[in-house]
């Protein structure tokens, strides 16, 4: 009987080492689980701030291609319209009109005057021999 109690004994020992391990093995497994769940928590919440500032980003985005559609829609035009438009207006306008009747009076009046001069020094060379 002895022996029976002995045998019992060593096998309680041998359980109670194995129960240990298995305890033992599972805090580590218990630890490693909220190590994981951490650092998924983690990356969650990297995602969420990243996606975040991916919906910030495109509002800027959009910001911009509204502020840029008219600009970009008026500098088609004066490339395409406007410098000829512009070119037409002072080309067609009566100011230019004015100022260029006023030129050719002028420089008409101004080469009778000095046809006339250039004539008459002719003349009195002519005389004069």
């Amino acid at each position: 009987m002895k022996g029976l109690h002995v045998e019992l004994e060593q096998k309680l020992i041998v359980k109670d080492k194995d129960l240990a391990g298995k305890d033992v093995e599972i805090a580590k497994l218990k630890r490693c689980l909220r190590e994981s769940q951490e650092a998924l928590e983690a990356e969650k919440q990297k995602g969420e701030s990243l996606e975040i500032d991916l919906m910030a980003e495109k509002d800027n985005y959009d910001e911009v291609q509204v502020t840029m559609e008219p600009l970009i829609n008026s500098l088609d035009w004066l490339q395409n319209y406007g410098v000829a438009h512009i070119g037409n207006s002072i080309l067609n306008s009566t100011e230019l009109d004015r100022a260029v009747v006023a030129l050719i009076v002028t420089s008409r009046a101004a080469g009778h005057r000095t046809g006339y001069v250039e004539c008459a020094a002719h003349v009195e060379t002519a005389l004069a021999q």
